[in-house]
């Protein structure tokens, strides 16, 4: 199960701290806040995978954190969107995750929930409001796998340099790929992140824009925890490695 960071809202101290001790048995980091003021300006400061608010939370008040969470997105260009999440006497079982007639809530939770339900279905929100956190396969696909003269060009048509700069990938490609599948193997996201950013750095100096393509959309998913998304990534980066591996040993070859 991922550990989560939750923002937790409530004006009742009693169900405020009975709602983070069940996410806190999951694991999850919480902030707990009694006033939703005070939670806009907790979104200033971090980053958060969700937010747990009151059902009864007032509209005009809901409308304004909503809303201020979004815009807080837009500004910063935001990949994904943070689902809003709510306890609810009406729901028992599995959560419901069909939004509120307000539109802001994405999702109601049994009062008894599930820390592993919780998370599962927060990934689930996130995957469907960042578009599946999967680079689009009919637009990566049209990518090219390699594009030698513009890595040539890149480097002054340098023999030594793309003799230097084919070599240190290669050296190291295999290995990146190792440790991001260690990565998420131990659920340790933020190293996954770090690994896919350099690797996307050595990607898009080789000019292997079908690979870079696929390797960004796995740092936006493991910045944000997304393990589905990350697992199919990973899948479809190797497979674009595969391809491009062979092109660009050929390409040392003939320098």
């Amino acid at each position: 199960m991922s550990k989560l960071r939750v923002l937790v809202i409530h004006n009742d101290s009693a169900e405020l701290d009975r709602i983070s001790h069940l996410l806190e048995k999951g694991s999850h980091a919480v902030l707990p806040l009694e006033n939703i003021i005070e939670g806009s300006e907790a979104l200033e400061l971090q980053r958060f995978d969700a937010v747990l608010l009151p059902e009864n939370t007032p509209a005009e008040e809901l409308a304004a954190f909503a809303s201020n969470l979004r815009q807080m997105e837009k500004n910063r260009r935001a990949e994904t969107r943070t689902p809003i999440l709510s306890c609810s006497s009406e729901v028992t079982g599995k959560m419901r995750t069909n939004a509120h007639e307000s539109g802001y809530i994405d999702a109601f939770l049994p009062e008894q929930f599930d820390p592993a339900l919780f998370s599962k279905t927060v990934e689930q929100l996130s995957l469907r409001l960042f578009g599946n956190g999967v680079a689009s396969s009919d637009a990566t696909e049209e990518l090219a796998v390699f594009d030698p003269e513009g890595f040539s060009e890149l480097l002054g048509h340098s023999r030594d340099l793309l003799d230097e700069i084919i070599g240190l990938f290669l050296d190291e490609c295999g290995t990146q790929i190792r440790e991001m599948e260690d990565c998420l193997g131990s659920g340790n996201f933020d190293s996954l992140a770090k690994i896919a950013h350099t690797l996307k750095g050595s990607l898009g100096t080789l000019h292997a824009h079908r690979a870079r393509a696929r390797v960004q959309a796995l740092e936006i998913a493991a910045t944000r925890r997304i393990q589905a998304a990350c697992e199919t990534n990973l899948e479809r980066l190797e497979a674009d490695l595969d391809e491009l591996l062979p092109l660009v040993i050929r390409m040392r070859g003939e320098l």
